[in-house]
């Protein structure tokens, strides 16, 4: 059995502990989410390559507004090898989703950075396997109906946010509020050169 496979019948089977405290009182347990398989949207990007790790299979590119995107490649994408700085590329990657919320100062019960997650395509077929990186943030708006977001970073940009279905209370938030957000990483899972 490959590591991938292995790992991902670690996720399916045991989910992702995760915590979510929203509006509770500071000494108050985070409630537990256990997220099977999250959901994200395919997004499409076109850049120039700024880097390539083959071996830990990185991308970052220069997208829109000069902005960089770092994106781990699965597994499944042929020629990512070929790939070389200064290439422009078309690629479809699954967003960043948050998996787990945490308001106020304390982090005593704050899910760990790294853990796997297994990531599936909104309309497609497959499973793929993201880890998870943490990002502190000033909560800017939240969209209930969609169940977005939009959050300022350490940098001071905006960032708009999905956040997965087993996350709940999300009504609880308030503009202003300090959170650690847990996200998974967004992951490449087509890229097409000279596009």
């Amino acid at each position: 059995m490959t590591p991938a496979i292995a790992a991902l019948l670690w996720v399916l089977v045991l989910g992702l502990p995760a915590t979510l405290r929203a509006g509770g009182g500071e000494g108050e347990e985070p409630a537990a989410v256990r997220p099977g398989v999250v959901v994200a949207e395919v997004l499409e990007v076109k850049g120039r390559v700024e880097a390539t790790d083959p071996a830990r299979r990185w991308l970052t590119l220069q997208g829109p507004r000069n902005r960089s995107l770092r994106l781990k490649v699965a597994p499944g994408v042929k020629r990512f090898d070929q790939v070389r700085k200064g290439d422009t590329v078309a690629v479809g990657f699954l967003e960043s989703v948050a998996v787990a919320i945490q308001t106020g100062p304390s982090r005593a019960n704050a899910p760990p950075v790294g853990r796997l997650v297994s990531v599936a395509p909104k309309a497609n077929a497959g499973v793929y396997i993201a880890e998870t990186f943490r990002l502190d943030a000033v909560l800017e708006a939240v969209d209930l109906k969609g169940r977005l977001l939009t959050v300022r970073g350490g940098d001071g940009g905006l960032r708009v946010v999905p956040v997965f279905s087993g996350i709940k209370r999300l009504e609880s938030l308030r503009k202003g509020q300090t959170l650690a957000l847990w996200l998974t990483e967004p992951i490449a899972i087509r890229i097409e050169r000279g596009k």
